[in-house]
């Protein structure tokens, strides 16, 4: 299953769909990031990716989930 369906699925299953999904590709097409992001990707990352950077944007989406 590629990437995209396997958001897709996620998203559309009321069980999963609030569990933020964080992109990791080689792809550095900006159509990838574009589609993973209107797909309910939170973030989307070029590997390889910045430890600090990845750091900074999971405390960030986890910062918005409620209590």
């Amino acid at each position: 299953m590629c990437g995209k369906t396997f958001l897709k699925e996620v998203k559309k299953d009321f069980s999963l769909k609030d569990i933020p999904i964080f992109v990791f590709s080689t792809s550095s097409d900006p159509q990838d990031k574009d589609d993973s992001l209107r797909l309910g990707a939170v973030s989307f990352f070029i590997k390889p990716c910045c430890f600090e950077e990845l750091r900074q944007k999971i405390t960030s989406a986890f910062s918005l989930i409620p209590s």
